[in-house]
């Protein structure tokens, strides 16, 4: 059988932040047992809580019919602190898988483009560690070809830059793929320990003779310094102190620069030669094999330079000390005499700011501190959010305001003209209630003729009276005829259909009747009742039903109970007590079973 690819790609031992990983999980049914072939699988994916959506991939049951499915998660489903997955399908009695997975984040050793590689390995970049097996136990995730495949590097070779993976890649990585370098939990970066420095084999011994070339050239460095730099140093350390800013500073400078040169110049030369021959030593030797020795040589040297710096630590640096102490009280009486008097000064113009800002400043702070004093106090009435402003006590000098307000508003709308003013009368816009209330639109409102007093006039005349009482009449007479019409054709269509009817309904013979009680006993069939206590009062079929099932179907007796079974044989529909006490057998009512 053929493995999965995908799968293998990212076999790591846990997920690893934002890298492409593969999971196995079983789907079990409610007892427990594994589901196999599943219908429609349904796999879902949460991030760090949000909202659960479709997995790129979908759940994959390892073949065949095991019970056992893997979901390959793609690098942004693993892009997350907290990752819940849950797995389900539509086959009927199965249950939902859930997953939850913590992703490592994991330190970055190197990352790059690789410089191609075969099946087994990748060819890291041209400046990535020399040193072999600097990479092994770490993670390698390359990009070959858009596809993401995460390894473990098992070697790796400092001179060619090759890394070991296990497994194989499935894809060869060529020089445009990419590549990161991950350091697992656990696993440690390699230290190194050459045996060689610039193609040189280094030894032990050769530690001891380079310390001693060393404090040779430290002897000389010392003497170099103690006749001129030090000389130096301390006059600008005196005129830094004791001269005042820009007189000869800028010479003082010079002269260290020129000795700071020779000094670089001898270093350049001896001492850091020798001091990178001592590292490289220190760093190739191997531990326990010549250490203790080389300690030893070293205790040996630093006493010896110990004894030549001697000369700094007790002759030269205090009274270089006492020098500077000295200098410092100098310059505190300096400051003493010209910082103070500057100081005197600014204390002057600040009494003199202070004198003004009390003389003009105050009054108008007083100004303002009663203004806002009124502003709290009115504040305070208004409440907080307008609370004080639901008791506002009446004024009656808005009366007249207001009563202004209102008549503008009037005005502004016509409204005057209902009962203030008869003179300017505009004419009513159309299409308003008022326009409606007046004239169908059709014709112009007449005041002589459509008002209500000329309505009350016109219809009070005995002419007015007349012509409504013939319309009344002509009208009613109508609707009188047409309704007896209307009931006359209704009595005659009933009177040769319904009643035929009924007479028909009334011609049923012994004959018919007869055959349809014997089609209802004879032809027509009836379930037999079901489980349930049997009613005190009930149908005769119903009771003809419970006596051929107590016929046919199948009883059982006991001592203390009879039972009445379904068709099936094993449902138990209806049960009674049963008693018996020697002398008289008691058969209780039927109830319900089981």
């Amino acid at each position: 059988m053929a493995e999965v690819t995908g799968l293998r790609n990212n076999a790591l031992p846990y997920p690893i932040y934002g890298v492409p990983f593969g999971i196995v999980f079983p789907y079990f049914d409610a007892d427990g047992d594994l589901v196999s072939a599943a219908t429609t699988p349904d796999s879902e994916v949460s991030l760090n809580g949000d909202t659960f959506a479709d997995c790129t991939n979908e759940a994959t049951e390892i073949a065949t019919t095991s019970g056992m499915w893997y979901l390959l998660l793609t690098a942004a489903e693993v892009t997350a602190d907290v990752i819940a997955i849950i797995s389900k399908s539509a086959t009927s009695g199965m249950k939902t898988t859930p997953i939850v997975l913590y992703p490592r984040k994991l330190v970055t050793i190197r990352s790059g483009t690789s410089a191609g590689g075969a099946a087994g390995y990748i060819t890291l970049d041209a400046s990535a560690s020399a040193v072999d097996d600097y990479y092994n136990g770490m993670v390698c995730i390359a990009t070959i070809d858009g596809n993401v495949e995460a390894r473990v590097i098992s070697d790796y070779t400092g001179s060619n830059q090759q890394a070991a993976v296990v497994p194989n890649w499935n894809v060869v990585p060529d020089a445009d793929d990419t590549f990161i370098i991950k350091l697992p939990e656990g696993v440690q970066i390699n230290q190194a320990n050459a045996t060689h420095v610039n193609s040189t084999s280094q030894t032990a011994g050769d530690l001891a003779a380079m310390i001693t070339t060393v404090d040779g050239v430290v002897d000389d460095i010392l003497v170099d310094t103690g006749t001129t730099l030090e000389v130096d140093l301390d006059a600008i350390i005196a005129a830094v102190i004791t001269n005042a800013a820009g007189t000869d500073i800028a010479a003082d400078i010079i002269a260290v620069k020129a000795d700071t040169a020779a000094i670089l110049t001898d270093t350049g030369t001896t001492l850091e030669a020798d001091l990178d021959a001592i590292i490289a030593a220190v760093i190739t030797n191997a531990a326990g094999v010549d250490i203790a020795a080389d300690i030893i040589a070293i205790k040996a040297e630093t006493a010896t330079i110990l004894a030549d710096t001697n000369e700094l630590q007790t002759d030269d640096y205090p009274t270089s000390i006492a020098a500077v102490k000295a200098d410092t009280a100098a310059i505190l009486t300096d400051t003493g005499t010209t910082l103070d008097a500057a100081l005197a000064v600014v204390d002057a113009n600040v009494d003199a700011i202070l004198v003004d800002t009390g003389t003009t400043l105050d009054a108008a702070l007083a100004v303002v501190d009663a203004n806002v004093d009124s502003i709290l106090v009115d504040t305070a009435v208004i409440g907080a959010a307008g609370a004080g402003l639901t008791a506002i006590p009446w004024n009656a000098a808005w009366d007249a305001e207001v009563e202004s307000e209102a008549n503008d508003a009037l005005v502004a709308n016509n409204l005057d003209h209902v009962a203030l003013t008869a003179t300017g009368i505009p004419a009513i816009p159309a299409g308003t209630y008022i326009d409606q209330m007046m004239d169908d639109g059709t014709a112009v409102y007449d005041r002589a003729t459509d008002s209500l007093q000329a309505l009350r006039d016109n219809l009070a005349t005995a002419a007015a009276l007349d012509v409504v009482d013939n319309f009344l009449d002509t009208e009613v007479a109508a609707i009188l005829a047409a309704v007896d019409t209307e009931v006359g054709d209704i009595l005659t269509d009933t009177g040769t259909t319904i009643p035929a009817q009924i007479s028909a309904l009334n011609n049923l013979s012994a004959a018919q009747v007869n055959a349809e009680v014997v089609d209802a006993l004879n032809v027509d069939t009836y379930a037999e009742p079901g489980q349930g206590a049997p009613a005190v009062t009930a149908s005769l079929a119903a009771k003809i039903g419970y006596m051929y099932k107590a016929w046919r179907n199948k009883k059982t007796q006991t001592a203390t109970e009879r039972k009445l079974y379904a068709d099936d044989g094993t449902t138990v529909d209806q049960k009674a007590t049963d008693s018996d006490d020697t002398t008289t057998f008691t058969k209780g009512e039927l109830g319900t079973g089981p």
